[in-house]
């Protein structure tokens, strides 16, 4: 957070959501970033531009509302719509070419410098594509959240430097311990620290 809150980078840092990596097939529902973010809004010397996945939310964005409970865990917050409607888009990285991608309906919402994309589907989004479709300039970005853990650098011509990683709720955890896995029959490392018959690498 403090990377962030100092920054005087001219290019996008990427805020590399790990744990909910659509791209690994997590459900982009974590309102992780949202969470962290929010009581910095006012202070953040730049814009920043999230995104997750909540059709209760773009529901009621598009009725008009101004208070919301986003994301899991929901975050409880209030928000400013800039636009609601159909997200379609090509990336036009070096990743995904071709491709088609359609996240439903979808919602723009602003608090201070804030912009989170709320979309009514998940999707594999790592091309700044998908926020240039919402009317975002990633260029103008202090940050740009991704969930995908690497393919975002070929979405975005960007190197593994500019990545700002962080780990929260979701199937992708890098945390593997955090996983809520009830089906192991002996014990085994990282779920228990010190297995008594550790795997033994062949070389």
């Amino acid at each position: 957070m403090n990377h962030l809150l100092t920054s005087t980078s001219s290019k996008p840092w990427f805020l590399v959501d790990t744990a909910d990596a659509t791209t690994g097939g997590a459900t982009g529902t974590s309102s992780e970033a949202l969470h962290q973010l929010l009581p910095f809004k006012d202070t953040l010397p730049g814009l920043v531009y999230l995104w997750t996945v909540d059709p209760d939310t773009v529901s009621r964005a598009k009725a008009g509302a101004k208070n919301f409970q986003t994301g899991q865990p929901a975050c409880n917050w209030e928000a400013d719509i800039l636009q609601t409607g159909p997200s379609l888009f090509k990336p036009r990285g070096s990743g995904y070419t071709g491709m088609t991608f359609d996240l439903g309906e979808s919602a723009v919402l602003s608090s201070g410098q804030i912009r989170l994309v709320v979309t009514s589907k998940p999707c594999l989004v790592a091309d700044p594509a998908f926020f240039e479709n919402q009317n975002l300039d990633p260029n103008q970005a202090l940050a740009i959240q991704v969930k995908s853990f690497k393919g975002w650098q070929a979405g975005y011509g960007e190197t593994a430097d500019r990545g700002l990683y962080f780990d929260g709720p979701g199937a992708t955890s890098l945390q593997f311990t955090h996983l809520p896995y009830t089906g192991v029959n002996r014990n085994l490392f990282p779920i228990t620290e010190k297995p008594t018959k550790p795997i033994e690498l062949w070389e």
